[in-house]
Formats: C-alpha cells, sequence, structure tokens
C-alpha cells in the first residue's frame, strides 16, 4: 500500500468523523430546540405574547391587572422590537429575577415570581427554541399603565422586596419523583398560582393560601386544592389528567381563561406531565374548610331559585344539577357553583361563556344555560374527532349561558343579577357562605359590555327592578 493510498484513507476517515460529529452536534442541537418548543407551550408563552390575530410572540396581548393595563412583549427574534439583540444571559435574568435587558425590573404581569424556578437547563432550551422563530418587527409598548403605576421605580423594587424571593425548584426528597415533576410544573413554568392564588393588597401571592382560588380580568380562578367542597378533592387524579387534556370531564368543563390554556397549553401536554400535576394537585395542602348550613327548601330563595332553575337550566342541567359529563356541566357539589366567590357563575349565566375546544375531546353544539327552547347556541365551527373507530362530527366549541344579544323575554333576566341570586340559592344549597348570603350588592358586566350595580333582597326573594343602580362603597 502506498504511502498516497494510506493518506487518502486517512483523510476520509478523518471526513467520516467530522460529518459524524457534526451530525450529533445536529441532533443534539434539533432535541434542544425541540424540547424547547414543547417548554414554551407548557409555560403557554403564546397567550400573554400573541395578539388577536397577530403574528405568534409578536406580542400586543392585553394583560389586564387590577392597576391597569399591560402588553405582552414581543419575544421574537427580531433585533429592533424584539429580544433579537439579547443574549442567553440577558434571557435568564428575565426569568429568574424578573430584570429586563437594560436593567429594569420587570412589572410582576410577567409570571417572574413562578419562572424563576425553572432551571438553566430548561431556560437555555426555551431560548434556542425562540431563536428559531420567525423575526417580526412589531413594536409594542408594554406598559399602558396610568399614573402613578407606570412609573417602574421605585414601585417594581419595593414590589419585589416585599413579594418576591428568586430561586431555582428544589426537589422534596421525601417525596416521589412523579410529584416533584408535578410541583415543579405547577409551581413554576406552568405559574398556576399566578391565577389560582389569592393576592394581597400589593398584587402579590398570599403563599399560605395557594392554589385556594382568586379573582382576575372578571373570572374567578377556582381552588384547585383537593378541597371537597370548593377545591377538585372529589376529582380522581385521571379525571384531572382529562381535564387538561381534553378541557372536559365528568365534573366540569373549561371555560374562560382556562379554556385559552387548555387550548394553547395543557392539551398538548405529554400524559406523563399532566399525571404528574394532577398527583402534586392531589397531595397539596387544602384550606381549612368553613362550616356552612344548608338552606331550608321552604326558604323564599330556595323556592324562588327552583322555580328559575327547573324553568332554564334543567333542561340541560339536569333537575338535580348532575349534568352530562363532557357536555353540559355538573352543578350539584360544583366547586363553581360553591365557592366563596360567585363571580364566575354569575357570568356565565348572565352573558355566556365559550368553552375550550381541544383535538381530544368530542363536542357538540349546545343551547344557553339560561335560553329558552326556541333559542340556541350559533355553532362557532366544526370539528372531527376519532374514537373507538368511529369517526364523531360537531362542533369546535361549547357555547354555555346566554347569547351576547338576548331575546325579549329573557332581557329581563339578563339585565338583572339579581334574579341569578335566587338561582344560586337553589343550586348552591348549603350556600350560607357565599358573599350572596346577605343582602348583595354585585357588580357585574352586561352583555353590552357595560358595567352597572344591582341590589338582591337575599331575606324576602324580591328582586331589584332591572336597571335600577345603587351607590356600593367598596
Amino acid at each position: 500500500m502506498t504511502v498516497r493510498t494510506l493518506t487518502s484513507l486517512a483523510a476520509a476517515a478523518c471526513m467520516i468523523s467530522a460529518i459524524a460529529a457534526r451530525s450529533g452536534e445536529d441532533n443534539q442541537a434539533f432535541e434542544k430546540i425541540e424540547r424547547g418548543r414543547y417548554l414554551a407551550v407548557v409555560g403557554d408563552c403564546i397567550g400573554c405574547h400573541t395578539a388577536p390575530g397577530g403574528k405568534p410572540f409578536a406580542g400586543g396581548a392585553a394583560l389586564e391587572t387590577p392597576f391597569g393595563t399591560l402588553l405582552g412583549p414581543n419575544i421574537t427574534p427580531d433585533v429592533a422590537t424584539g429580544v433579537g439583540s439579547w443574549s442567553e444571559e440577558d434571557f435568564w435574568r428575565t426569568l429568574h429575577e424578573g430584570v429586563g435587558k437594560n436593567g429594569a425590573r420587570l412589572y410582576p404581569a410577567m409570571p417572574y415570581p413562578a419562572y424563576t424556578k425553572v432551571t438553566r437547563q430548561d431556560a437555555s432550551a426555551i431560548w434556542a427554541y425562540l431563536r428559531t422563530l420567525e423575526p417580526v418587527r412589531n413594536e409594542v409598548r408594554a406598559n399602558q399603565l396610568e399614573f402613578p403605576f407606570n412609573l417602574r421605580s421605585p414601585a417594581t423594587s419595593t414590589w419585589d422586596l416585599i413579594n418576591f424571593r428568586p430561586g431555582v425548584f428544589q426537589s422534596d426528597p421525601t417525596k416521589s419523583e412523579t410529584w416533584n415533576r408535578g410541583a415543579y410544573l405547577v409551581e413554576g413554568l406552568g405559574h398556576c398560582g399566578t391565577c389560582h392564588t389569592p393576592k394581597n393588597i400589593t398584587g402579590g401571592d398570599r403563599d399560605r393560601e395557594a392554589l385556594q382560588g382568586a379573582l382576575l380580568q372578571d373570572w374567578y380562578a377556582p381552588d384547585v386544592t383537593p378541597d371537597l367542597r370548593t377545591g377538585i378533592g372529589s376529582w380522581s387524579t385521571e379525571e384531572i389528567v382529562r381535564y387538561l387534556k381534553t378541557g372536559a370531564n365528568s365534573f366540569d368543563i373549561a371555560s374562560g381563561p382556562m379554556a385559552e390554556v387548555v387550548e394553547n397549553s395543557t392539551s398538548h401536554m405529554t400524559e406523563a406531565d399532566l399525571f404528574a400535576i394532577a398527583t402534586y394537585l392531589k397531595d397539596s395542602a387544602a384550606g381549612n374548610p368553613t362550616a356552612v348550613t344548608a338552606l331550608s327548601a321552604e326558604d323564599r330563595r330556595m323556592i324562588a331559585g327552583k322555580a328559575i332553575y327547573e324553568d332554564r337550566c334543567a333542561p340541560c342541567h339536569d333537575s338535580g344539577g348532575a349534568g352530562i359529563a363532557t357536555l353540559f356541566p355538573r352543578l350539584a357539589n360544583a366547586p363553581l357553583v360553591q365557592a366563596t366567590d360567585p363571580t364566575s357563575l354569575i357570568r356565565v349565566v348572565l352573558i355566556g361563556n365559550r368553552a375550550g375546544a381541544t383535538a381530544a375531546a368530542q363536542c357538540m353544539g349546545q343551547r344557553g344555560a339560561a335560553g329558552s327552547g326556541r333559542r340556541r347556541c350559533q355553532a362557532a365551527g366544526s370539528a372531527a374527532a376519532q374514537g373507538g373507530g368511529r369517526r364523531v362530527s360537531g362542533t369546535a366549541s361549547l357555547a354555555i349561558g346566554f347569547h351576547a344579544v338576548p331575546q325579549p323575554e329573557e332581557e329581563a333576566m339578563t339585565r338583572n343579577p339579581s334574579s341569578v341570586a335566587v338561582i344560586i340559592a337553589s343550586v348552591a344549597a348549603p350556600w350560607e357562605t357565599s358573599p350572596l348570603r346577605h343582602r348583595t350588592n354585585t357588580l357585574c358586566r352586561s352583555p353590552t359590555g357595560s358595567r352597572f350595580l344591582t341590589s338582591a333582597d337575599t331575606k324576602t326573594g324580591r328582586m331589584s327592578p332591572s336597571g335600577q343602580s345603587r351607590t356600593v362603597s367598596r
């Protein structure tokens, strides 16, 4: 064998080795990017960083807070208006410390108090994925707050001092690997407490009441602790997984902001991660149960509420409130009905709602919960699901509650939230812990979006004339 031949063979071997090494690097890069894509789904990044009708991750989605509106920024790799000029270290500081590229502290509408628990490895994967997105030139002025809340300093630094403790998630050695994975997802990337944990006067989490329910954007994010009355204590692990995967189970149908979370995030998660979340939630700490006393069936509130319920609700939800699994939500002993805050229940009855649509859910047209027999919800779309080898057709979403424009015979009830109080009285017994148990004043939103105040005298069951406003001290 000549020297030239040996040299050629050596060169070929080196080339093959280099190609193999490059192929290995490419595979590792692809796996990292794909993992980052999945983690961005788990964190529901698209929910806050994509405006309705806008390009993905290009920003502009409005985030309503008690202090005003903020817009989700552009996180595509556009240099001028996105994060194209950022480094991975800049991104890590944003997630872990709540500090932007320019050194300014972020408003906590960006859930960095939860994202601080994300590991460096996961943050790096998300960053690798974001770098592969299409750069979109879209300048977003995120700070839409009014004075004085639009002044970041010293407000944000003071807020962090009171409410923020940075630190990567630390596993509990006494718990299983599945439990710890669930805790990491719920407390960290999934940032469940951002919506489901009650807030203090500054908007920070009341950690001792973690996941026990909170108000946001005119909805009540329910208690997701194992509380048997107001939480998900009666749900099995499998039921929790099914709810997160499909948006529906035997107890409830995802709606409002949670429907968006299911559509954008949890329906795309792996079964293993959903099971981990369910395992953690079932083992989390429930709140201190409050003693309740059932109302008598002879109570005037119960009599009035039962009559309205039987006429407007029972045809779909059943006289006993059992509902139909995955189609009409269960009302009997439902956390939505038994929650200490009736905001979501009132909202759904008054102005309706759309449930989430997922590829895994079999959805059908559904008439309004308080609508007449002549009124049926419009089909929002069409979808097909594969089940048991049989093709099932239906609508892409479920419309629950009132149409935006009521029929004449329904206008009085739609305009007057007071009538909802007596419906709740008949469905939610025992109901004495509800804020509606005394003479209540409720801030509601009409079908046209305007706000008004009404009053229900829960001692007599009488309703205030629709449209009358009363001043409420808050």
